[in-house]
């Protein structure tokens, strides 16, 4: 079941932020100068890029959110930039936190 909150915050507001910006969201994905998380070895990450996420619900947008976030705190191993750049080529919601990050004035980190 999706998480209700990530951190101190509902997941509703960050969907919804999401939501009401979509452009800026999709100009995000797209960005080849966005990521920090892309090892050389990833095929370029627009290759099977939608041009458009909506409409998905709530729970879709909050499960994609909350293992994007979990998969990033336990990545601390050697290969951890390649595994971060696997997690966000099958999840490819970088953006989101991207997004959420400058809208919320919260740190990627």
């Amino acid at each position: 079941h999706p998480p209700i909150r990530i951190g101190s915050l509902l997941v509703i507001n960050y969907f919804q932020a999401l939501k009401s910006n979509e452009g800026i969201f999709i100009e995000i994905i797209k960005s080849p100068r966005c990521s920090s998380f892309y090892h050389s070895n990833i095929l370029h990450k627009t290759k099977h890029m939608p041009d458009t996420i909506w409409p998905l619900s709530d729970d879709v947008i909050s499960q994609q959110i909350f293992m994007y976030l979990e998969e990033l705190t336990a990545l601390h191993c050697p290969h951890g930039n390649l595994r971060k750049a696997i997690a966000v080529h099958l999840l490819w919601p970088e953006a989101m936190i991207t997004y959420i990050s400058m809208d919320k004035k919260i740190s990627k980190d």
